[in-house]
């Protein structure tokens, strides 16, 4: 079936430093879409702009301008270090180790993982972590001669493949139920069916190890595609994938995991949105949760109102946002209270199932209680658009509060890994605003690939370590890049930041804990920011909670900052801290704090 869709037009605004786009989101096809089973070729997309990379590249930068990239300065446009290799670049029968799979590890570094058994193009089994050598912390990596790999493969090897799995950080299954383990939920088959298996890693060191959950840790359910979410009980809540006894069909049942096995919750999913769910703890209402962003249709949790109930469709009616970026925008609590919840959502592709035209438009949406458990969609400050429309992007929470978009591409040939997209983009809460940064490209001039399979993750000194994509996975031209990382830094990496000394206090709920910086006047900004899980353009936990605070009328080096009251605001685990000056431009994270029930 063939779709009309009306004429759009571009306004332009081009501002100097950097490449900001301020048109209005009004860029719509004019040739018919044939997207009903898979992405246009190129030859379709001739005159469509928010389809066309190109065009959209065009218009953002004068009108035909050669400029591919934001370049120069790197206090306007940032900068990459080259790409990095996690193990030795891969042949035609591997290593393959990408960074599918990637945590913010609480020691400080980052876990990979991709396939961890199986025979499919013979991949080695691997996992590995990224720190900084000869102890140095990773925020020294740079290149490859100052990043340490550890392989931390599961030794002895899982009898079943972590491929696909949820993921998130949360108590573990020691006597000590240990926060901070990594735990990964389900997993897949060679036939891509789930697994009811359920897998830890504890992070110690430079390195940490896996160990495969008994059989009575297994989960209730198969899963393959599922969603971690922590509660506010500290409890790990598991939700969607689909069943390996029944191949293509959403798993509807919830299961809650608090460090001793897993009991179902007695919730059911929709069954629209079954893979990798977009769920978001907000704090409107006590266990209160959203699921937004990719599918048109949004539904909120609440356990008081009978379970999910249907809060809205976006925008565009009958629009998707397949493998487009979700994130739960920066919280900002007040004396006692919270401002409303906002969930953000970048890209995507117009289809579901990863069909259709990625698209270069944002939505946000506001969940309500006001309106009996519903929420509305709306546009961002300004309705404006990102440069290059994009899907299997990430969006991060920066240190400051705004959010990057990372990666993706415009699937220019119909496929995933196609068209893959260099050039960050920065988004900007408060104005609605995107700016062009610098672009992520190999030592000869490429475009880095990291589009299907790419994740991204802040980093505690403010850079964002980006990785993944697993082209290599598509013959006769493996990709050459999907061993590897990159790290990006903001431009407010190159201003001079605030620094905090020391951090005191108990980091329980409700408590104060005292911050000292020599930077105390400039401060407006305290956040807590949790650590990144991620795949698929899924980060499952980050976090940006932003404090209450003060400066110390008895000592004028100190702030005062106020945790936040209760978990729905910050479900019990780790956080970063960071303190932002009047500039936009943040500290280094003054550690990690574990948020505990008192």
């Amino acid at each position: 079936m063939k779709r009309e869709m009306s004429r759009g037009r571009f306004l332009l605004k081009l501002v100097v430093l950097g490449v900001t786009c301020a048109k209005p989101c009004l860029a719509q096809w004019t040739a018919p879409l044939h997207c009903d089973s898979a992405r246009p070729s190129q030859a379709d997309k001739t005159g469509r702009n928010a389809c066309d990379a190109n065009a959209i590249l065009a218009s953002c930068n004068g009108g035909g301008s050669t400029t591919t990239t934001c370049q120069g300065d790197q206090t306007v446009c940032g900068s990459w270090t080259p790409p990095i290799n996690i193990c030795n670049p891969p042949t035609s029968n591997g290593p393959f180790c990408s960074g599918v799979h990637a945590a913010l590890l609480n020691t400080g570094n980052v876990l990979f993982w991709y396939k961890t058994e199986g025979t499919l193009l013979n991949e080695a089994t691997n996992s590995f972590v990224v720190s900084g050598k000869n102890g140095n912390p990773l925020s020294s990596c740079q290149s490859q001669s100052t990043c340490l790999l550890t392989d931390v493969s599961p030794n002895p090897k899982l009898n079943y493949d972590i491929l696909c799995a949820g993921m998130s950080a949360g108590k573990g299954d020691d006597p000590l139920h240990t926060v901070g383990t990594i735990i990964a939920t389900g997993g897949m088959t060679e036939s891509s069916g789930g697994i009811a298996n359920t897998t830890f890693f504890s992070p110690s060191g430079v390195g940490g190890s896996w160990k495969a959950g008994a059989s009575t840790e297994n989960m209730e359910c198969s899963r393959f595609y599922p969603t971690n979410v922590q509660e506010p009980s500290g409890s790990t809540l598991v939700l969607g994938g689909t069943d390996s006894s029944c191949l293509g069909v959403g798993t509807p049942v919830m299961e809650g995991w608090a460090g001793a096995g897993w009991s179902l919750t007695g919730g059911q999913v929709p069954h629209q949105t079954s893979l990798y769910p977009r769920v978001k703890l907000v704090p409107e209402s006590n266990g209160e949760f959203v699921m937004a962003g990719e599918n048109a249709t949004s539904f909120i949790w609440d356990p008081p109102g009978g379970g999910w109930q249907q809060a809205g469709t976006m925008v565009n009616p009958g629009n998707n946002r397949s493998q487009g970026g979700v994130v739960l925008l920066p919280l900002e609590l007040g004396a006692g209270t919270t401002t409303s919840s906002q969930v953000f959502t970048a890209g995507g592709n117009t289809l579901q199932n990863s069909l259709g035209c990625p698209q270069n438009t944002a939505e946000i949406f506001t969940p309500s209680l006001s309106q009996g458990g519903q929420g509305s969609w709306g546009t961002p400050p300004g309705n404006k658009c990102m440069c290059y429309a994009r899907a299997d992007h990430n969006l991060v929470l920066l240190a400051n509060g705004t959010v990057l978009a990372v990666g993706g591409g415009d699937g220019t040939t119909g496929e995933d890994y196609s068209g893959a997209i260099p050039i960050p983009e920065l988004y900007d809460p408060t104005t609605g605003s995107w700016t062009v940064l610098a672009g992520a490209f190999d030592g000869n001039g490429n475009a880095v690939n990291r589009t299907y399979h790419s994740t991204a993750l802040l980093l505690p000194d403010g850079r964002v370590l980006s990785a993944g994509s697993d082209t290599f996975s598509k013959p006769p031209n493996p990709g050459t890049n999907d061993n590897t990382f990159q790290i990006f830094s903001p431009p407010y990496m190159f201003a001079t930041r605030p620094l905090i000394t020391a951090v005191s206090g108990n980091f329980t709920y409700g408590s104060q804990v005292t911050i000292t910086t020599q930077d105390a006047a400039s401060i407006t900004t305290v956040a807590l920011v949790r650590p990144g899980t991620t795949t698929h353009a899924n980060d499952f936990e980050q976090r940006y909670v932003k404090l209450q605070f003060s400066i110390n009328p008895n000592n004028q080096t100190q702030l005062l900052a106020t945790l936040p009251a209760n978990s729905q605001n910050a479900p019990p685990g780790f956080y970063m801290l960071f303190i932002v000056n009047g500039s936009s431009v943040p500290s280094i994270s003054g550690g990690f704090f574990d948020l505990e029930v008192p």
